[in-house]
């Protein structure tokens, strides 16, 4: 096992000890994965969503990063989950002009926040929030009870990897919609992602209404 790997485990090792640790203290009847999509794209919305499981719940063995799966695989667990009725999932989208208004950092916590308070009202507290990365929604107590942010949750958590691939196959449906109403940007391949394509696409037919003008190929037009 290399160094790195090595230190990614210990990572998570603590990780889950301290999720271990919160469970023991809140004792939630559900936990709330949170993940987003879309963060680093050029055009397009973040997508957030927020995905609750009862304690316990370990879901299909296959849940992990979307990151990591094929879109076919995507879309069958996707299925799965939407047939599971202990399954319960929240929804929270920011446009490229909110993402340019407010930035993308404050746009994420937004997202992540609505996503999350969109299914609070069918969950009995207390509240533990799970979410992927280092960076927090606008949530804090009493409103929830605890939020825990987790490096690589979408691997090691299964509501946050059942939110990744919520989030994931919804933006991917919506950037295929999407290019229909914005043709030649090839939206439909690349999801709004900074690809050759899309550069070239840019460069040939300058930006259209979806695309963020606050990121960096556009800060000089």
């Amino acid at each position: 096992m290399t160094t790195g790997s090595t230190g990614r485990a210990e990572t998570d090792r603590l990780s889950l000890q301290l999720l271990s640790a919160a469970l023991s203290v809140i004792r939630p009847t559900h936990i709330i994965g949170v993940d987003e999509v879309g963060r680093g794209a050029l055009a397009g919305p973040l997508l957030a969503a927020a995905v609750a499981v009862p304690t316990g719940w370990a879901g299909d063995a296959a849940l992990t990063d979307s990151k990591q799966l094929t879109p076919r695989r995507r879309e069958q667990l996707f299925e799965t989950l939407r047939e599971d009725d202990h399954v319960v999932v929240g929804l929270s989208e920011m446009s490229a002009q909110e993402i340019d208004d407010m930035g993308v950092d404050r746009a994420q916590a937004k997202a992540q926040a609505e996503a999350v308070r969109a299914i609070l009202p069918s969950l009995q507290p207390p509240h533990l929030v799970v979410v992927d990365g280092t960076k927090p929604p606008n949530l804090h107590p009493p409103e929830v009870s605890r939020v825990l942010c987790i490096p690589r949750a979408d691997k090691l958590v299964p509501s946050v990897s059942a939110a990744s691939i919520a989030a994931k196959v919804l933006r991917d449906a919506l950037m295929v919609d999407l290019a229909s109403t914005y043709p030649g940007y090839n939206l439909e391949e690349h999801k709004g992602y900074g690809t050759s394509t899309h550069m070239a696409a840019i460069q040939l037919r300058g930006p259209c209404a979806i695309h963020r003008r606050s990121f960096s190929p556009f800060r000089s037009r």
